[in-house]
């Protein structure tokens, strides 16, 4: 599996560390021999290996939220006997100059 799927797309990359790409290798390894189909990641390296290995990569950001999380329940309650009564607005006249 090693050499015949990832040699040449690791090679072409360089953009990450070998350390990583080996870690990679190693996380793939172990969930094919589990059977997984399904690899949870937002990492993009991992994702693209795992799909070169026939796994199907989903991010976090695909994930479907629970109805019932979509929207969090916000009570908010004032006591009324601690809203102040509003100050009375000043009685002014608006002056007429004429233009408008």
């Amino acid at each position: 599996m090693n050499r015949e799927i990832f040699a040449i797309q690791d090679q072409k990359d360089g953009l990450e560390p070998y350390q990583k790409i080996k870690v990679d290798r190693l996380i793939i390894a172990v969930m094919k021999v589990a059977g997984v189909e399904n690899v949870y990641t937002d990492d993009r390296g991992l994702a693209k290996r795992a799909r070169l290995c026939g796994m199907i990569p989903v991010s976090t950001a695909e994930l479907p939220i629970p109805t019932e999380d979509r929207q969090i329940n916000m009570e908010f309650h004032v006591p009324t006997d601690e809203i102040p009564d509003p100050e009375p607005l000043p009685d002014t006249e608006i002056e007429d100059n004429g233009e408008g």
